[in-house]
């Protein structure tokens, strides 16, 4: 299985990864995807490559019940934010049903096949998920 799109993350054997980002060291904002150029300080001199696999909080989120042919449904979607980072990442929400969400909780990213209808299509994403109590 290979992923939706090069450059946004890497795996490893074990399923485990990290994102693939850009900081800039100039004013310190990060960026997933990656940019070419800051659109806080406009710099593109200072951006640093780095990886990514943080806890992030539950922005806000909703549950989608029509969607292109391709995709199963209902599946989730939200934003988790990253203060620290100046990131909101746009996401799939998974293994959770949507009663088990409430804005503000801890989200941690994990990789997973999309799903789709048709099997030939389907790609490795990040996707995120509640994390558990125990883990917090």
């Amino acid at each position: 299985m290979e992923p939706i799109r090069e450059g946004l993350f890497e795996i490893k054997e074990d399923t485990s990864g990290y994102l693939l980002i850009n900081r800039c060291e100039r004013c310190g904002r990060s960026y997933y995807p990656r940019r070419i150029k800051c659109i806080e300080c406009f710099g593109d001199d200072m951006l640093v490559n780095d990886t990514f696999n943080k806890r992030g909080t539950l922005y806000t989120y909703t549950v989608v019940y029509q969607a292109s042919p391709s995709f199963e449904t209902p599946y989730m979607i939200g934003y988790i934010d990253f203060e620290e980072e100046g990131m909101r990442i746009f996401a799939q929400i998974a293994q959770c049903k949507p009663a088990d969400l409430k804005i503000g909780m801890q989200m941690e990213p994990f990789f997973e096949e999309m799903k789709m209808r048709d099997e030939d299509k389907r790609k490795i994403v990040c996707k995120f998920r509640p994390v558990k109590a125990e883990n917090q």
